[in-house]
């Protein structure tokens, strides 16, 4: 008897816009090392990252804890995306 394993889509969080964020913290005099710890990093270095557009993507935690500590809902800073998105699987299908 085989068994089926079942392989989950990977989950990740993607920051809409840099320049909100960067906004939020300077009204709130929140600086790159304080989100950095508030969202359990050890370095700040990701965090200037993504505000500088270098990097947008993020685990869903630590971008949870980055629009807790905001004050905002996640959804404005953050969009969810999985692998194997449906979307991306109609243009593969249309590519065919």
């Amino acid at each position: 008897m085989t068994t089926a394993t079942l392989e989950l889509p990977e989950l990740w969080m993607e920051l809409k816009d840099p320049t909100l964020m960067a906004s939020l913290m300077e009204a709130q005099g929140k600086s790159a090392r304080y989100i950095a710890k508030a969202a359990g990093y050890k370095s700040h270095t990701y965090v200037q990252r993504l505000l500088r557009g270098q990097a947008k993507n993020l685990e869903p935690i630590p971008a949870a804890r980055i629009a807790h500590d905001l004050g905002v809902p996640f959804n404005l800073l953050f969009r969810t995306r999985v692998s194997g998105d449906s979307a991306q699987n109609v243009r593969k299908e249309r590519a065919a």
